[in-house]
């Protein structure tokens, strides 16, 4: 069974934050810069990660909205404006009062964007929970591609604040040949129950009550 989740490769500099905050002299400097050209390397590698991932993402999005609306993805990385070593001088007394690093490729994020605007900020909870999903699907594909099996996909509670449009392609788009065994929950057994049999696949319904499953 594969259990794929996205993630990026960092070198655990915390770690020397707070053990070079119990030296003195140069010995806590030389922690800081061990590590810098790996944590580049990490914030390359992140990078590279998205590049991959937009265009799944954006195929992805294009079907659950019936192809209304674009997304992008926009990786966001301190390390892009300033050197690796440059923000851990800056940041080094801080960083040994709190005991860890306060700056770095930690702080790197996705900034998801729909017709060029902030999603977070205008996007609407159907928009949202629709590109969440999309970007699920896209690391789907990609550990699937790389792995060259089906991983299990998980959905949980999946059609809270969709409209029935979004959910019929949804459910569509993950029935196909691309997809392996999949597990939804639900908590309106009616409503999931209706939403399957339209797919006019096999499925098996199981409830949970009292800490056990029944079928």
């Amino acid at each position: 069974m594969l259990i794929c989740r996205l993630w990026y490769a960092t070198t655990p500099y915390w770690a020397n934050a707070t053990a070079c905050s119990k030296s003195r002299g140069t010995n806590r400097c030389s922690a800081y810069t061990t590590v810098s050209w790996s944590n580049r390397e990490a914030s390359s590698t992140a990078n590279a990660a998205k590049s991959l991932l937009e265009p799944e993402v954006a195929r992805y999005y294009r079907h659950l909205s019936s192809d209304r609306e674009q997304v992008t993805l926009e990786y966001r990385s301190e390390l892009n404006d300033t050197p690796f070593e440059e923000l851990l001088l800056k940041s080094r007394e801080k960083d040994f009062v709190n005991g860890f690093t306060t700056a770095g490729i930690h702080r790197d994020d996705l900034v998801l964007r729909i017709g060029g605007y902030p999603l977070r900020k205008y996007g609407s909870q159907g928009q949202q929970k629709s590109f969440l999903i999309a970007l699920k699907l896209a690391q789907y594909a990609l550990v699937a591609q790389a792995k060259g099996e089906k991983p299990i996909l998980l959905l949980d509670d999946l059609f809270d604040k969709l409209d029935a449009g979004r959910v019929e392609q949804l459910i569509r788009l993950v029935g196909d040949d691309g997809f392996g065994q999949i597990f939804i929950t639900d908590c309106n057994p009616t409503r999931l129950r209706t939403i399957l049999d339209k797919t006019g696949d096999d499925y098996s319904l199981f409830t949970v009550e009292n800490g056990g499953i029944v079928r």
